[in-house]
């Protein structure tokens, strides 16, 4: 919504809204800008590719225990498919872009099948869902949006119809990861790569979280 009208909901962009990144040629490098929001009618306008705090500059150290979740939960006893339904559904029902990003390029290499996720989002009424993946959906819901219903028997009940205890613990734990990442990048607004062509700085190597290594399309950010 840069440089353009304040009541307008494209922002008065003759592109008809389209964020920037979306307008770049194919390929081309994805920009991800600092902080720099304007002001119009004394209200400011925010950038939706800008950070407010880049994080993993500012405290290295403070995403440590994430990706010791991440490893378990990729050394444990789930199959990568059922994680990233798990991550997607949650990234969802919290609305954080930057990790439906990640996920949905991670699903699609783990193998998820296409149709699962056109309809992840109202699986409680597509059949392409085994039971098993409904329980692993309902308890998922349960857990990320706890205030709601502080996870009740039938969320219960369900999930441990179709899982072994150890199931459930390394389920729990997936969940419980996938939102603090939701948490720390909506709060500090980092934006998605959009897909576009993105490199590590030379000598990096911190892979994205939840996967053994980046691809040359994902940031190497230690996130969700």
């Amino acid at each position: 919504m840069l440089g353009g009208a304040c009541g307008r909901p494209d922002g008065g962009r003759r592109d008809g809204g389209l964020p920037a990144a979306l307008l770049l040629p194919a390929g081309g490098p994805a920009r991800r800008r600092t902080r720099n929001p304007q002001v119009c009618r004394g209200r400011s306008v925010i950038d939706p590719m800008s950070a407010r705090i880049e994080y993993e500059v500012v405290a290295p150290e403070s995403t440590k225990g994430l990706t010791e979740l991440a490893r378990f939960v990729r050394s444990g006893t789930l199959p990568a498919t059922l994680v990233e339904l798990v991550k997607i559904r949650a990234s969802q029902i919290n609305g954080c872009a930057y990790c439906l990003d990640v996920h949905y390029r991670r699903a699609r290499r783990a193998g998820v099948p296409q149709p699962q996720l056109d309809m992840l989002a109202g699986w409680t009424n597509s059949p392409v869902f085994s039971e098993k993946e409904r329980a692993a959906l309902s308890w998922t819901e349960s857990l990320t949006q706890v205030s709601l219903d502080h996870v009740p028997d039938s969320a219960w009940d369900r999930v441990k119809a179709q899982f072994s205890e150890r199931e459930i613990v390394d389920l729990s734990i997936a969940i419980v990861e996938i939102n603090s990442w939701n948490r720390l990048m909506i709060a500090f607004r980092t934006p998605p790569a959009f897909g576009t062509q993105q490199k590590s700085s030379p000598g990096a190597s911190t892979p994205l979280v939840g996967v053994p290594a980046a691809t040359p399309n994902e940031r190497p950010a230690s996130s969700s």
